[in-house]
């Protein structure tokens, strides 16, 4: 499915400045168990009104405590909508990503898809269902979709890149993206 290779098999480290989806790895997996959504839709996110300006998904003070960034910048990418918050350098620093998901996709389509990439594991953020994967180790690339219930096309994601090893959002990539995924959702509930 044309999701995998667009949506969730992690991003490209020769492009550290601007996280790219990544095709095409194989390996074994990491799973651990999924959690079901106790949230009913009803009780779910939004996240679809925010596809004309993606960039609102993250506070400016949350991504202040993230690390120094370019300012936010909008763009298409496969998947959808993205913001992508750029470091000032590089070499130093992290860039984050978030995308609405508007391809159509449902969170368990995107899932599914995923699998079979080297770093895959479902978990949950805040109750609601998500998926973390990436087709090298995770270390310095990771990306994240969180669905508002695993049918719902609901769906947006957090990439991360970064070259600066030895800080926790190298070693552990997913969850970093997984910690922003966090507070877009504390923003899409409140």
């Amino acid at each position: 499915m044309a999701v995998a290779t667009l949506l969730m098999s992690g991003c490209s480290q020769k492009n550290a400045g601007q996280p790219t989806p990544e095709t095409g790895a194989t390996g074994t997996s990491e799973t651990t168990p999924a959690t079901t959504s106790t949230n009913s839709p009803e009780q779910g996110f939004t996240v679809s009104k925010f596809a004309s300006d993606p960039c609102s998904l993250l506070k400016a003070d949350q991504t202040a405590s993230l690390g120094t960034f370019k300012a936010p910048e909008k763009s298409e990418s496969a998947a959808g909508k993205r913001c992508t918050w750029a470091a000032q350098d590089v070499t130093k620093g992290i860039t984050y990503s978030v995308v609405v998901g508007t391809s159509g996709s449902t969170f368990a389509d995107i899932a599914e898809s995923s699998k079979g990439v080297k770093v895959y594991r479902q978990t949950t953020v805040d109750k609601f269902p998500a998926v973390s994967s990436d087709s090298t180790t995770g270390q310095g690339n990771c990306t994240t979709a969180v669905g508002a219930a695993p049918s719902s096309k609901e769906v947006f994601l957090v990439q991360i890149s970064t070259l600066k090893q030895g800080t926790p959002e190298y070693t552990d990539s997913c969850g970093a993206t997984e910690k922003v995924a966090a507070l877009v959702v504390q923003n899409l509930k409140g």
